[in-house]
């Protein structure tokens, strides 16, 4: 399993973010310890993001936490797998064994190396991003009504998705075209003004505040209503309905190429 793809990593490493004292970075993206491979524990990424969502972002934001690995990730498909059948079951074994530990916390014959990282038995780890220490964490904050809130809180967010997923096979307009043709006309009848998409506000920037489309929850309404050939994900057909993105304009030369216009609709009252 490539946790890279599936969770959302920061590009730039973390000893360049330290040594730079750089900021630019998301406050949901995983740090970045790519240097550490090919001796870096497989399921390095999966513990890190295990270890945020359940001790260290703020509960008010852990479903903006799930959402921006799930919109922004390469593997939107496998992400809902691995919350499933990984970080879920994996979260509630270590509520369920939360207990203080007391004396030694590392590895046999550990090689101290940076940022809490040791070499052990030919593998580069972190104890605080091990199983061991999650149940030592739970344990010492003794707020097990709020890991269990946490995990409610992850529980609707993939009852959810997974609801949309049915919805989306038994979509009933079936689209003959790609998704590339879908997102694009789509686009063009909310830029037109046919069309009210679903909105969120801004996060960032001088745009904070200001309402923007929800190209995620757009994509999702999008194949509720049509099926499409090849069953298009949603993290595919988001790209075509954002008129920003560089897919979208692209496929909009082809459309161009070929006399595609539509007209404002106020131009045909």
């Amino acid at each position: 399993m490539n946790y890279n793809e599936v969770f959302v990593v920061n590009k730039v490493f973390f000893k360049e973010l330290k040594e730079h004292e750089k900021k630019d970075k998301n406050k949901f993206e995983l740090d970045n310890y790519d240097y550490y491979k090919p001796k870096l524990v497989d399921d390095f990424y999966l513990k890190q993001f295990i270890s945020n969502l359940l001790f260290d972002i703020d509960i008010l934001n852990v479903r903006e936490f799930l959402e921006f690995h799930y919109d922004n990730c390469k593997d939107p498909d496998n992400f809902l797998n691995v919350i499933e059948f990984k970080v879920l079951t994996i979260s509630k074994d270590i509520i369920a064994n939360a207990q203080e530990l007391f004396g030694h916390q590392g590895y046999y014959g550990q090689i101290k190396l940076e940022d809490d990282f040791v070499e052990t038995e030919g593998k580069i780890k972190c104890y605080k991003y091990d199983i061991p220490f999650f149940y030592h964490s739970a344990g010492v904050r003794k707020n097990k009504a709020e890991l269990l809130k946490r995990i409610d809180i992850l529980n609707s967010f993939l009852e959810k998705l997974l609801d949309v997923n049915k919805e989306i096979k038994d979509a009933p307009l079936k689209w003959l075209a790609g998704s590339a043709q879908l997102g694009f006309i789509i686009s063009k009848l909310i830029e037109n003004g046919y069309i009210e998409p679903p909105t969120t506000q801004s996060k960032r920037g001088d745009q904070k505040g200001k309402l923007k489309t929800n190209h995620s929850q757009l994509a999702r309404d999008v194949l509720t209503a049509f099926k499409i050939p090849g069953q298009g994900s949603e993290h595919t057909l988001k790209a075509y309905l954002n008129t920003e993105s560089i897919k979208n304009i692209e496929i909009g030369k082809s459309f161009h190429a070929n006399g595609f216009l539509l007209p404002n609709h106020k131009d045909l009252d």
